[in-house]
């Protein structure tokens, strides 16, 4: 990808604020490769905690803040991988009844949708918490 010197200031800034708030520094493209990890580990069965889940799906929320807070120029060269692990992830997972995250969860689709293949610990917290 190639970007003017303004857009490179814009996605370096960008990821800045996210590696303030993750505690380390990272990259878009690692984010973007957590993200495609943990869509792959919903396509397989998700079998981890209900709290990993969640936490698992914030990467999502991180990616969203980046690509919100960029020029459009810049937006498109970065959804375009984006919107194929999005569509994975979409084909994956089915309709929640209700966010899976309580109490002020961000209003975002991911926070809407359950695995369709439920395994080990998310199968019992799923149905512990009438997901």
């Amino acid at each position: 990808m190639s970007w003017s010197q303004k857009e490179q200031q814009a996605l370096k800034g960008a990821m800045s604020k996210v590696s303030g708030r993750m505690g380390q520094k990272v990259r878009y493209d690692g984010l973007l490769s957590k993200w495609r990890a943990f869509v792959a580990d919903v396509e397989r069965g998700y079998g981890w905690t209900l709290y990993d889940y969640q936490n698992d799906l914030s990467v999502r929320d991180e990616i969203e803040r980046v690509v919100r807070s960029v020029p459009a120029s810049v937006r498109r060269q970065l959804s375009e991988p984006l919107a194929e692990a999005d569509r994975k992830f979409a084909s994956a997972t089915e309709p929640s009844p209700r966010p899976v995250l309580r109490g002020g969860a961000p209003d975002h689709a991911w926070y809407k949708r359950v695995p369709k293949v439920r395994v080990g610990e998310l199968k019992s917290d799923l149905l512990d918490e009438g997901l």
